[in-house]
């Protein structure tokens, strides 16, 4: 079993939810959350 997603969130003034975003997006393009990866539950990422 692979282990969870857990996101490197960049520094900057903008909201959370939006850093968590373009972590997410950046790991997607850079080819390091392949597909069939494991997001953490919500909960974990709140």
């Amino acid at each position: 079993m692979a282990a969870a997603w857990t996101p490197a969130l960049p520094d900057g003034d903008a909201p959370i939810y939006e850093r968590l975003v373009e972590a997410l997006r950046a790991d997607v393009a850079s080819g390091a959350l392949p597909a069939g990866t494991r997001l953490p539950p919500q909960r974990d990422l709140a």
